[in-house]
């Protein structure tokens, strides 16, 4: 009996810490977006699947200048971006919460937000062109973000043109 009752003790004690502790269902922004520097490997199109094709219209059927934005893509330096700011309340904004980067020929920097909660991101990105045609869709993919998704070393920013939805697939840079 007293080896029932020793058991028994046990599972409420461990369910009491089940049904007492809450689950936290924001993501890590810290962790996600701070101390690190991002990568693009990609824009793709949001088409609700985990099978989202390329984007290529940005480059109308030119095959060579598709090429070279390739070819600075795998270049170091290029299409990057770093954040910087101070979390409170799974939010980080206001004047203290900036970034900074580069497309190919053009340096980019501002403000941005972004909550952990709602995943919810955005900047304030002027538009400017760059040299290069998947520069200046980077550039213009950051002004018009909304939200985000990832973890510690892949993050998706999410952007529209028009009614179209795209990501931005970025990964830590090393």
């Amino acid at each position: 009996m007293k080896t029932y009752s020793t058991i028994l003790l046990f599972f409420a004690i461990t369910l009491s810490g089940l049904l007492f502790s809450s689950c936290n269902e924001s993501d890590d922004i810290s962790g996600i977006f701070l101390d690190k520097q991002w990568k693009l490997t990609r824009i793709l199109i949001d088409n609700g699947s985990s099978k989202s094709p390329i984007a290529t219209h940005y480059w109308n059927g030119n095959e060579e200048a598709m090429k070279k934005s390739n070819e600075l893509l795998n270049q170091k330096g290029n299409f990057v971006i770093q954040f910087a700011g101070f979390e409170e309340n799974n939010k980080i904004t206001g004047k203290n919460a900036t970034y900074s980067g580069r497309a190919t020929t053009v340096a980019i920097s501002g403000n941005w937000s972004v909550d952990g909660e709602s995943n919810t991101f955005s900047t304030t990105q002027q538009s400017v062109s760059d040299g290069d045609v998947l520069g200046t869709a980077f550039i213009n993919a950051l002004k018009n973000a909304y939200k985000y998704t990832g973890d510690y070393n892949n993050l998706q920013i999410y952007f529209k043109e028009g009614k179209d939805k795209y990501y931005l697939l970025l990964r830590v840079d090393e």
